[in-house]
C-alpha cells in the first residue's frame, strides 16, 4: 500500500496542486489494471500453499502457467484501451484541464501491465513461507521509489512521479521473480518464464 501512494504524497509536497490532481485521477484508471490479478491472487493463493507443501511443483508450474496466461490475456485488452485511449478517456471523463495526465497515464499502464505479467510473486513466496523475503525485497523497492520521487518530481511534475514509479514496478517486480525462482525453482508468470 505504501508503494502505491508514495508517488501521489511526494508529488504533493514536491509539486503543485494541479500535477497531484492530474496524478490521482490517471493513477486511479490504471489501478483498473492489475484488478484481475488481484483477484486470482485470492483464488490462488490456497492452492499454491496447498500444492507447494505437497511437493508438487509441476503441478503447482501447470497450475501458476495456465492461470496467469487467463488473467494477461483478460487485462491486455483493458490496458491497451487505456494506453491507446489515454487522451480520449481524459477529456471525456474529466476535460481538456487534465490533458496533462496522458503521459502519467501511460507510464502508470505501463507499470501495472508490468506487475500483471509478473504474476503472483508476492503471493508465491508468501505462501510457500519466504515472507520474510518478500518484504526485503519490497522494503528496498519502496527505498527506491521515494528516491526516485524525489529526484524526478522536481524538474519533471507528474510524469516524473510516474516514471519513478514505473522504474519501482519493474525493478521490483525483477527482484521478486529472481527470488521466486531461486527460493522455489518455479516460473510464476505466463510465458513460464
Amino acid at each position: 500500500m505504501l508503494l502505491s501512494r508514495t508517488d501521489l504524497i511526494m508529488l504533493g509536497l514536491l509539486s503543485n496542486d494541479e500535477d497531484a490532481g492530474v496524478y490521482a485521477v490517471a493513477s486511479r484508471a490504471a489501478d483498473l489494471v492489475p484488478l484481475l490479478l488481484m483477484a486470482a491472487n485470492i483464488v490462488m493463493a490456497p492452492r499454491i500453499a496447498s500444492l507447494y507443501r505437497d511437493g508438487e511443483l509441476s503441478r503447482l508450474q501447470e497450475f501458476l502457467t495456465s492461470m496467469m496466461r487467463v488473467v494477461v490475456l483478460c487485462s491486455l485488452p483493458l490496458a491497451l484501451f487505456l494506453f491507446i485511449g489515454a487522451n480520449w478517456l481524459l477529456r471525456f471523463f474529466y476535460g481538456d484541464a487534465y490533458l496533462d495526465g496522458v503521459p502519467v497515464l501511460r507510464l502508470l499502464v505501463v507499470a501495472q501491465f508490468v506487475l500483471v505479467l509478473g504474476g503472483p510473486l508476492g503471493t508465491m513466496l508468501e505462501m510457500t513461507g519466504n515472507e520474510k523475503s518478500s518484504l526485503a525485497v519490497m522494503t528496498w523497492v519502496v527505498l527506491l521509489n521515494v528516491v526516485s520521487n524525489a529526484v524526478l518530481i522536481p524538474p519533471l511534475g507528474a510524469s516524473g512521479a510516474a516514471f519513478a514509479t514505473c522504474i519501482s514496478v519493474v525493478l521490483g517486480r525483477l527482484l521478486l521473480l529472481r527470488k521466486v525462482r531461486a527460493l522455489l525453482s518455479v516460473r510464476v508468470t505466463a510465458l513460464g518464464f
